[in-house]
């Protein structure tokens, strides 16, 4: 096996470890080239993902049905690969440095997706040097590739964890316990049983624990009511003053629109029964018999039997 290659492809794990030890917070990007490739990351990753998955399948086919030169192509598959989950941390790296996600979680996913690469470069070095007999699967290199599934896996999951939300994965669970319910009574405040479901339902994706867009948290009424980056984002008795409202009213396509473009947006009548609590004063305890009801605001409250605790 050709030396220049492999130090090529240490020379370029390397550089990918300095990258990411660097302090997010001590990086002050003057170019937009950095922040134009790091949103690139979400597109980049499905392609190592898909090449390892073919080397695999080849793998086992291989084993059923020997093919001639599986080494040549296994490895040819695995080095495009490893260049590609380098590509696609490299761009994961530089879309972190925009600020926003919970520290330790996009250390993981970081540090994960480093170990990934790794893997494959060490996995493709063991293929070019296997004997050309698609039976025979090395101790090391069968290791190996177990070890890639389970960082890969890890990676994958925690990506989608800051992405999406912690219980992303297991939401959905069909195993797992029955979410506890819990009745909605007179003396359930109406934050807890309309307020809060909303900023689950739209909010929470980008404003958790795991991804703090703008510094901002919306997934306890204290963090709310701390505001962001830019200050609070609700005036209690003043929907108009509240930046929430005022972001949800700008044009879809400005960038300070929220939700996102692309994200689900909240209905005119959604945006209405906010806007109603916030100038009621935005409590957390307040019941319906503490506030002023209109009639185009009581409808929100005439299905609502049962609220999921989660």
């Amino acid at each position: 096996m050709k030396v220049l290659p492999k130090l090529i492809g240490l020379l370029i794990l390397l550089i990918l470890v300095v990258l990411s030890l660097v302090d997010p917070s001590s990086v002050s990007v003057s170019t937009q080239w950095i922040p134009f490739m790091g949103r690139f990351h979400p597109v980049l990753l499905h392609l190592p993902i898909g090449m390892f998955a073919a080397v695999v399948l080849l793998e086992v086919y291989a084993w059923f049905r020997p093919v001639s030169q599986i080494a040549e192509k296994v490895g040819f598959l695995l080095s495009v690969s490893f260049y590609a989950t380098v590509f696609s941390a490299l761009f994961g790296i530089f879309l972190s440095w925009e600020g926003g996600y919970e520290g330790d979680a996009v250390n993981f996913h970081k540090w994960a997706g480093v170990v990934t690469a790794a893997l494959m470069l060490v996995l493709e070095w063991l293929a070019k040097a296997r004997v050309d007999k698609p039976r025979q699967l090395p101790i090391a290199y069968l290791g190996g590739l177990v070890a890639t599934i389970v960082a890969m896996t890890l990676t994958g999951h925690q990506g989608g964890s800051l992405t999406h939300g912690a219980n992303f994965l297991t939401q959905h669970n069909p195993f797992s316990k029955a979410a506890e319910v819990a009745e909605v009574t007179a003396d359930t405040p109406v934050f807890v049983s309309h307020i809060q479901p909303i900023f689950q339902d739209y909010c929470v994706q980008c404003h958790s624990p795991e991804k703090i867009k703008g510094e901002l948290r919306m997934d306890t009424f204290e963090m709310l009511m701390a505001g962001g980056v830019h200050g609070e984002v609700l005036v209690p008795g003043d929907s108009e003053a509240s930046s929430l409202i005022h972001r949800i009213h700008l044009p879809l396509q400005d960038e300070e629109h929220m939700p996102p473009e692309g994200k689900p947006q909240p209905s005119e009548d959604i945006v209405q029964l906010l806007s109603w609590w916030i100038d009621q004063g935005a409590s957390d305890t307040a019941r319906l018999e503490d506030l002023e009801v209109s009639p185009e605001i009581a409808v929100h409250f005439l299905e609502i039997d049962v609220l999921e605790m989660k």
